[in-house]
């Protein structure tokens, strides 16, 4: 009796590992959560020359960039900024070509520079 309750279970427990559906949309198994991933990080940065970079609360603890675009223009960077640092971070032009932002050492707060 018990023998056949095994089996039938067994049985139970294949079909359902053969039917169940598979996942399509697997994140990479080196980022789960996606914190490496492009993302908009054009609020993250401020122009040198903003009135207020260095004193407005608000934007104190935002990056500086300088670029001829200031940040009117999409800047993405990968990391989220908590669990991981930002980095490679590139900023589109008026065609939509992306152009890299290097860091440089500052020791007041991050300064990026448009390449």
């Amino acid at each position: 009796m018990k023998k056949s309750i095994l089996v039938a279970a067994a049985i139970a427990a294949g079909a359902v590992m053969f039917v169940a559906p598979v996942a399509n949309a697997d994140p990479s198994p080196d980022d789960p959560y996606g914190w490496n991933a492009y993302q908009d990080r054009t609020d993250s940065f401020v122009s040198p020359l903003d009135p207020g970079a260095y004193f407005d609360p608000a934007k104190v603890y935002k990056s500086l960039l300088i670029s001829p675009y200031g940040t009117s223009h999409y800047i993405e960077c990968r990391g989220d900024g908590h669990y991981v640092k930002m980095h490679d971070c590139r900023q589109y032009d008026d065609n939509g070509n992306p152009h890299n932002l290097n860091l440089v050492a500052n020791p007041i707060r991050p300064l990026y520079i448009y390449n």
